[in-house]
């Protein structure tokens, strides 16, 4: 099984990190995005997903590699934001 793997810390407007939100990562195609996994943030507003690149089939099967951005929820599942799009994330 080949697993890959996103994570990193989320702030808030003031650079405060934020706990007990969810992360959810998606790759981006051009009409539609595919839900990738998902975590809850830790006191520190860490986060980590992971996906299995071969169960994984990306929005665009053309690439190889998927194009990855994070949508931000708090706990009522209500929008707080989103990253840009990564391009052509290596495995």
């Amino acid at each position: 099984m080949a697993t890959n793997i996103v994570n990193g810390i989320i702030y808030d407007a003031f650079n405060t990190p934020m706990i007990n939100v969810t992360v959810q990562a998606y790759d981006k195609d051009l009409r539609s995005a595919q839900l990738l996994g998902d975590a809850v943030t830790d006191a520190n507003g860490f986060y980590t997903i992971s996906y299995d690149t071969i169960k994984t089939k990306y929005a665009d099967s053309d690439y190889k590699t998927p194009d990855i951005f994070i949508r931000v929820l708090n706990a009522n599942g209500v929008f707080l934001g989103e990253s840009p799009v990564n391009f052509n994330v290596p495995a």
